[in-house]
């Protein structure tokens, strides 16, 4: 594959959706180019601005804090460790991400786990809490959203 064969592949590789620096250098490797040649690619790429990490990491964080579904910090970071974003670029992506966040987004995976009304069984409730952990959030934070939950339910008598 020539280089200039690689720039229209890249191209249309982002015609599909935003790229980190690595997808675009190893889809650009496994399509036969060279290292050489797949690096002058991205450069120029980056040099153009159709490809910035920083602004993907932190497109994909305020996805996941827009998003109808509850995303755990943890699971938006392994998204981006994922995409090949480096360490930095992440801890600075996800600065917007607050405790608070968090335990906002815990409250909504919960609500949504348990259904409507909030009454659940415990076999339910044990459920939902297992799955949250597994989703990535911290057990206190799934812990105060039950708590938060609970004190949302009327009580009835």
């Amino acid at each position: 594959m020539t280089q200039e064969a690689g720039w229209r592949y890249a191209l249309r590789l982002l015609t599909y959706r935003a790229r980190s620096v690595r997808e675009l250098r190893e889809r650009l490797l496994e399509r036969g180019l060279s290292k050489t040649a797949s690096e002058q690619v991205v450069r120029r790429l980056k040099g153009v601005g159709l490809v910035n990490d920083r602004e993907l990491a932190e497109s994909v964080v305020r996805w996941a804090m827009d998003d109808s579904k509850p995303h755990s910090r943890r699971e938006v970071e392994e998204k981006l460790r994922g995409l090949g974003i480096e360490p930095d670029l992440i801890e600075e992506a996800l600065k917007p991400w607050t405790d608070a966040v968090e335990n906002q987004m815990a409250v909504r995976y919960v609500r949504r786990r348990l259904g409507p009304g909030g009454r659940a069984s415990e076999a339910d409730r044990g459920r939902a809490f297992r799955s949250a952990v597994q989703k990535g959030f911290a057990f206190p934070t799934v812990r105060e959203a039950f708590r938060v939950l609970e004190s949302e339910i009327p009580e009835t008598g």
